[in-house]
């Protein structure tokens, strides 16, 4: 793709969407093994595209004559054909003749062809030129939540009984419930809902896999804001990708066998690092006129003191290097194709070249936006982008041990002890047990020995556990709390035990608390007592409305009261201890006067 120069033609703009999903697809056939040839069904199904989108114009417009509704029904028909094609990885209008009826009677067929077929197959060549294979396009089954002790090896071997089948892809664990999803890919020429249908009778240790459908992706190319067209943040993004580059090869190791084998063949011993990032430096370097700025003297100094504040609400028009984009597009290619990472979008897809798009989604500079811009809004804009860059372009892989130590590493023998500790209990003096095979023993030296000696497996168990969070802890991109992430209020949080509920309070929203009808605490003011409190900061709860047949009152109860009646502190006894009334006719005689 390279040599035929496809990347310095197509921008990675919003603009130039079609180009950079049939470039993203171009890759993918490769990827999969495809050749030169099998680009050609890129074109197949743009004409296709194109005829199906012209067979629904020439419907709409028809007038309604029964010969031009014939002819809608059969331009709909071949537009229906066209699509199951599109759905099933048909490349052309041959696939589909060659499983016709008409061509398995051969009655259609003229005599001539066959006979010339027929001679050519004596003379040794081949019947037909090999059709470009759809590699770009699959079907896919995906099952939403495996439980931690399915492992991958057992859905590959429960799915590649079925024909068509690619690869599984899985996701990594939730942080919650340990759950994970899986991608099944397929051929694209298979019945997908046929295999999903049994794959759903299937029960794999006793769990259900509940496999659906994935649907294609739609939106493939997206957006992000025309700001990053102007020339300085271009030549930012420029310097971020060359760190992020070098970074990467080196760390999968990329260009180090390219560079023995030239050492091997005697040729250039140059070739160091990555040819892509050849000739980039004239872009990286800025120019200044600090010649003239000290030829100024204190009084330039004076003068940029001053006009700091103009100059950052003056506007500023942005201006585009087509020079500079070219150079920044192609290595922008390169980490999402080579590294599977999405500049843009501040993001590195792990596993994508199991899943099953390899090259899914992309982002891409958006149009200019049409209002006017100052010097403070792009730098507002370069620091929250540089911002989200801080992940990927963080290439630590551990910690140090003094970051470490801020965190609270555990010691090994210390949780040994602990658990030792934990087993030994004394019944009496003298007798002391072990919980983990009910023995008993004069001392706890005993039981020491004993765990040692006889329970290895529970020892080692607490060394792995210990290795296993201090690795955690060293890891810097370790799974954690999203940022900046409210904590949700709780119905524990209270005071007491039948206080009210306390609601966390946020810096940026302050909820002001009104009255509701009949004096009792409401919502915000106006909004009534039907308000629930239904915002994204808390869930409040509300204390219900009196008894209405407590003597009319229309206030709330006292305070000593609402808390007997809440099961709370006060003098008063709990209402629910109350003695049971009993009801019965003041006007019946008793039972004593019936006899």
């Amino acid at each position: 793709m390279e040599t035929h120069g496809i990347f310095d033609r197509v921008c990675l703009d919003l603009e130039n969407e079609k180009e950079i999903i049939k470039l993203m697809d171009s890759a993918v056939i490769f990827m999969e093994g495809g050749k030169n040839e099998d680009l050609k069904i890129l074109e197949i199904e743009n004409e296709e595209v194109k005829a199906v989108e012209n067979d629904d114009k020439k419907s709409e417009g028809a007038d309604g004559d029964k010969p031009k509704e014939d002819g809608e029904k059969n331009g709909e028909k071949d537009g229906n054909k066209k699509k199951s094609r599109d759905y099933s990885g048909y490349d052309d209008d041959d696939d589909i003749s060659d499983n016709s009826p008409s061509d398995a009677g051969g009655d259609d067929v003229p005599p001539d062809s066959k006979q010339g077929k027929e001679k050519k197959l004596e003379d040794g060549e081949s019947e037909e030129p090999a059709k470009p294979r759809a590699l770009h396009r699959t079907h896919s089954i995906f099952m939403r939540s495996l439980p931690p002790f399915i492992n991958k090896q057992e859905i590959v071997n429960l799915c590649k009984e079925y024909e068509g089948f690619v690869r599984v892809a899985f996701s990594l664990q939730d942080q919650h419930r340990f759950l994970r999803r899986c991608w099944v890919t397929f051929n694209r020429d298979v019945n997908i809902k046929d295999i999903c249908w049994k794959l759903n009778k299937i029960r794999l240790r006793d769990s259900e896999l509940n496999p659906v459908v994935n649907r294609d992706l739609t939106r493939r190319v997206r957006a992000v804001s025309g700001i990053s067209q102007h020339a300085s943040c271009a030549r930012n993004d420029l310097r971020n990708i060359a760190r992020l580059i070098v970074h990467l090869d080196a760390k999968w190791k990329l260009w180090e066998n390219v560079k023995a084998k030239g050492e091997e063949e005697g040729g250039d011993k140059e070739v160091k690092e990555n040819p892509w990032l050849k000739n980039i430096s004239d872009y990286l370097v800025d120019e200044t006129s600090a010649e003239e700025e000290e030829l100024l003297g204190a009084n330039g100094e004076k003068k940029t003191e001053e006009s700091e504040k103009e100059e950052d609400s003056a506007a500023v028009a942005i201006t585009r290097d087509d020079e500079l984009i070219k150079v920044l597009d192609r290595l922008l290619y390169y980490l999402r194709i080579v590294h599977s990472v999405d500049y843009y979008n501040a993001s590195e897809y792990f596993c994508e070249d199991e899943m099953p798009n390899r090259c899914g989604i992309v982002h891409a500079r958006g149009p200019i936006p049409p209002n006017m811009l100052t010097k403070k809004n792009i730098d507002e804009f370069q620091k929250r982008f540089s911002q989200k860059l801080a992940l990927i372009l963080n290439f630590k892989e551990k910690l140090n041990e003094e970051e470490a130590k801020k965190l609270g590493p555990k010691d090994e023998k210390a949780e040994i002890e602990k658990f030792i500790a934990s087993n030994t209990q004394e019944l009496e003096k003298d007798k002391w047990l072990c919980p983990l095979s009910g023995k008993k023993f004069k001392g706890k030296e005993y039981i020491r020995k004993h765990i040692q000696n006889k329970h290895k497996d529970k020892i080692d168990a607490v060394r792995n556990e210990v290795k296993y969070f201090n690795n955690y802890l060293m890891d810097p991109r370790r799974p954690g709390p999203v940022e900046n992430q409210q904590p949700q209020s709780g119905r524990g949080n209270q005071q007491g035990s039948g206080g009210p509920v306390q609601i966390a309070a946020s810096p940026h929203y302050a909820m002001p608390m009104g009255r509701g009808p009949g004096g009792f605490p409401g919502g915000p003011t106006g909004m009534g007592s039907n308000y629930r409190g239904r915002t994204q900061f808390a869930s409040p709860q509300f204390q219900r409305p009196p008894n209405p047949y407590n003597g009319g009152r229309s206030y709330p109860p006292r305070r000593d009261q609402a808390a007997t009646r809440h099961g709370g502190g006060g003098g008063g006894s709990d209402y629910r201890s109350r003695a049971r009334i009993a009801y019965h006719d003041l006007d019946a005689p008793d039972a004593d006067d019936l006899f």
